[in-house]
Order: C-alpha cells, then sequence, then structure tokens
C-alpha cells in the first residue's frame, strides 16, 4: 500500500517512497547521508533535495564522514560555487561540523547507528 503523498509524484520521490522512506537503516555512512540531506532540507521541499542528491553525493565525497571532517574553508568556498548542490554556508558548515561529532563518536568506538537507534528504542544515551 503506498502513502497518499506519493500519488502524481514523479519516479524519483516513487522510488525512495519504495525503496528507503520508513524502513530501518543501521549504516553509518547511510545515516549520515540522511542527516546531512534532513539538514540540507530546511526550508525546501524534499524532492528539491532528492533530485540533487547524486550531485550532493559527488561534492560531499559520498558523505565519507572522514574525509568530510577534514574539510577546510576552502572545501567550503568551493562547495559554495558548485551550482548542482544546495549553496547554503551555514547547511555546509553544518554537514562539516557534524562530520567531526560523528568522526569523534567513532574514536570512541560508539556509532551514529547507537546513538540514533539508541533514541528511537529510548535506550539511555
Amino acid at each position: 500500500m503506498k502513502c497518499a503523498w506519493i500519488y502524481g509524484a514523479d519516479q524519483l520521490m516513487i522510488d525512495y517512497h519504495d525503496k528507503e522512506w520508513g524502513r530501518p537503516l543501521h549504516d553509518e555512512r547511510g545515516l549520515f547521508e540522511l542527516l546531512c540531506l534532513e539538514g540540507l532540507q530546511a526550508g525546501l521541499s524534499w524532492k528539491i533535495v532528492l533530485n540533487k542528491r547524486k550531485f550532493l553525493r559527488e561534492a560531499f565525497d559520498n558523505f565519507e564522514v572522514e574525509k568530510i571532517s577534514q574539510y577546510t574553508l576552502d572545501d567550503v568556498e568551493k562547495l559554495l560555487t558548485d551550482p548542482r548542490i544546495i549553496r547554503n554556508r551555514r547547511k555546509i558548515e553544518a554537514i562539516i561540523n557534524n562530520a567531526k561529532i560523528v568522526n569523534a563518536l567513532h574514536e570512541r568506538n560508539e556509532s551514529l547507528d547507537s546513538f540514533f537507534w539508541g533514541i528511537i528504542d529510548n535506550r539511555p544515551i
């Protein structure tokens, strides 16, 4: 059964609905990507984000936490000139900051997966 919001949607939204939306995810890179995409979506439609997802993956090193946590001001400036992505300085800086935080979790042998699912499962963090 499909959700009401999917009727009349384009194929990209239908594929997202059928293959990703509402499905548990435990992959660290995938969780970080969704965290980034949700942040980028603020004030925009999810359709805009999905339409740019391929380019966002390219621009942000496939959302690899270790790589993004090393980004510099030069990287931010370069991203701000990429017309294929959502070019908002604060959102880009938030992605880099979140990568640093997730990287710190990993250095303590913790995971984004346990952090998120601990909240969802109502476990102590």
